[in-house]
């Protein structure tokens, strides 16, 4: 049962949550199969890693089917429970969005032609949009399908009085469809900054979108000027427009929903990472601010989690921008907001990571040690350090050597990173055997021209900052 859907979307749930769908699942107007409720209690138990031997397949159909049952009486109760556990999570969600909830509420109401209840939702909807106080995409999404609803509606009695549902319906539908392909073009852009090689996407009509949003009433709307502002600065780099995108987001984030401040912020933080890359290297510490506000504004925080990839980003820039008073602080600040399974491992790599940095390699070689890193982009960074390490300490040079060829077996087998990602990597090793060979010769034998030459070649270099001053120091 371990890898099984069932027990995956078990792991979804909290405390909470799990004790409310334990009593979801005994009221009998939701399931009467009192094996399913078996089930529930069952799997309960073992909350929240549900790792224990108890949970293996032939232990459970024994606890719940007995003898007579089997693997396949056990595969039915476990399908009934997944269906009713995806209920469960489809109400729990419904019950969270008041505006989909009274949307739905609407579509049944309309088809049973009860009018006053119709007419007293639909004028709930009208004030709760109101309300909403945020024109982000999905303002105009629940618009639109609001007067599209009572536009339908309508029309079965009253055609004379649908004309303005009409136009509603048409201009957030345009708002939202303007919005949507902005934001779209947007993420592609990052992609593509990601995954250099892929082939550009053609996005239909985006020209005369653009046009149709750089003019009135497009321009009054902050979000569609955002939108807007990264458009251009993903064609042509412009301080200016940065920096009034940067304002708009740090000053009036209000006005955009949850899901469009978390992906501006991601968007923020990459086009930064793509200018640093290109030789604009104070733009470091714009990344290190973004970080900053991320996690003062709590949009790294999602369920009060830190996901540990942003944690080691976090700690790499910092490190690189030498802010080690301020790293410390972090570590203990947000090591507990880690998922328990990674919390450990994470917290070794950032204080080997920092301990590299300080230029305590002997003490960044101890801590790597001690843990065996489960995660293949965990193995993979601590390899990195270690290679840093050995680089730096005579007493490796001979470990070195063996450790390149170790290091490039461990990325031309292994299947989780990408051709590409594999590639980049193994150029990083190769290049720094060059550089550690250089570095055992003397001075004057150095062919340190061939060197630069070679490092100018290569495209994707990660840690190329690192080589980069590697190559420098043989050099002086």
């Amino acid at each position: 049962m371990f890898k099984s859907q069932l027990i995956a979307l078990f792991k979804g749930l909290n405390k909470q949550e799990l004790n409310e769908f334990v009593r979801y699942v005994k009221t009998p107007f939701f399931n009467k199969n009192q094996r399913v409720i078996k089930l529930t209690e069952y799997i309960a138990r073992y909350f929240p890693d549900y790792n224990s031997s108890r949970l293996a397949k032939e232990v459970v159909s024994k606890k719940i089917i007995g003898k007579e049952g089997g693997a396949r009486g056990l595969a039915y109760v476990m399908s009934d429970l997944k269906k009713h556990l995806e209920d469960y999570l489809v109400w729990k969600e419904v019950q969270s969005q008041p505006i989909d909830r009274d949307y739905l509420l609407l579509r049944n109401l309309s088809i049973r032609k009860t009018e006053q209840p119709f007419l007293t939702t639909s004028n709930r909807q009208m004030d709760r949009l109101e309300a909403y106080g945020k024109k982000d995409m999905f303002y105009y999404y629940h618009q639109f399908r609001l007067h599209h609803l009572l536009l339908a509606h309508r029309t079965a009695e009253r055609i004379s009085s649908s004309v303005d549902d009409l136009e509603h319906a048409m201009n957030n539908l345009d708002r939202f469809y303007f919005i949507a392909k902005l934001q779209y073009v947007c993420e592609i852009a990052n992609r593509e900054g990601i995954f250099a090689n892929k082939k550009p996407y053609k996005v239909l009509l985006m020209d005369e979108i653009k046009a149709i949003t750089s003019q009135a009433p497009f321009t009054d709307n902050l979000l569609f000027e955002s939108y807007q502002l990264y458009n251009d600065l993903i064609q042509d780099f412009n301080e200016d427009k940065y920096h009034r995108l940067k304002e708009i987001l740090r000053t009036k984030r209000d006005i955009f929903g949850d899901d469009e401040q978390s992906e501006f912020y991601i968007l923020m933080i990459n086009y930064c990472l793509t200018v640093y890359d290109n030789g604009e290297t104070h733009y470091l510490e714009e990344v290190f601010e973004w970080y900053q506000f991320g996690l003062d504004t709590k949009l790294l925080l999602k369920y009060d989690t830190l996901d540990h990839i942003d944690y080691n980003n976090i700690v790499n820039v910092a490190c690189t921008l030498k802010e080690f008073d301020w790293i410390d602080g972090f570590i203990a600040t947000y090591t507990p907001y880690l998922k328990a399974d990674v919390r450990a491992n994470a917290k070794t790599l950032s204080l080997a990571e920092v301990a590299v940095n300080k230029g305590d390699f002997e003490e960044a070689l101890d801590l790597l040690q001690e843990v065996d890193f489960k995660d293949d982009y965990d193995k993979l960074r601590a390899k990195v350090l270690q290679m840093k390490g050995y680089f730096e300490l005579a007493a490796y040079d001979m470990l070195l050597l063996n450790f390149f060829d170790a290091f490039s077996v461990f990325i031309r087998r292994n299947r989780t990173f990408t051709q590409d990602f594999r590639k980049s990597y193994l150029n990083l090793i190769n290049f720094s055997r060059h550089l550690f060979k250089a570095k055992l010769q003397p001075i004057t034998e150095r062919d340190l021209s061939s060197l630069q030459n070679r490092f100018e070649e290569l495209e994707h270099l990660p840690y190329r900052s690192w080589a980069a001053r590697k190559l420098e120091e043989l050099v002086s």
